[in-house]
């Protein structure tokens, strides 16, 4: 049985905890300066753990961005990426779920095919 954690971002003492328990990491991170900027200490921080890890690009435009070059710089695998879009944006804000929505179902499934390889989960 897998157990997903979300943790906040960033690398503070509650995502140091949790990374000590636990058998790999998904680093989900937006196509920023600041995104980079924090993806990159997270990157630090799980490769200290010595855990296999992936990253998911949120919100992303489809172009090739600098999160997209820092991944093929430095091999990290890039496990799925979550367009940035309207209509998540309006689910999102009347707490549906992601889902359920048939424009998501397919996203999330080949997400968690591409965690499962890139992690070893079963």
């Amino acid at each position: 049985m897998v157990h997903l954690i979300d943790c906040p971002p960033g690398t503070s003492c509650n995502v140091v905890a949790t990374l000590e328990y636990s058998h790999g990491a998904i680093l989900v991170t937006e196509p920023s300066e600041f995104g980079l900027y924090d993806l990159k200490m997270a990157v630090e921080l799980v490769k200290m753990h010595n855990i296999p890890f992936g990253i998911v690009i949120n919100k992303d435009d489809g172009k090739d961005n600098i999160i997209k070059k820092y991944c093929r710089d430095e091999e990290i695998k890039l496990i799925g990426i979550i367009p940035y879009s309207r209509t998540t944006a309006i689910l999102y804000s009347n707490w549906e779920v992601f889902y359920g929505n048939l424009e998501h179902k397919s996203l999330f499934d080949e997400l968690s095919r591409s965690v499962k390889e890139v992690l070893k989960w079963n």
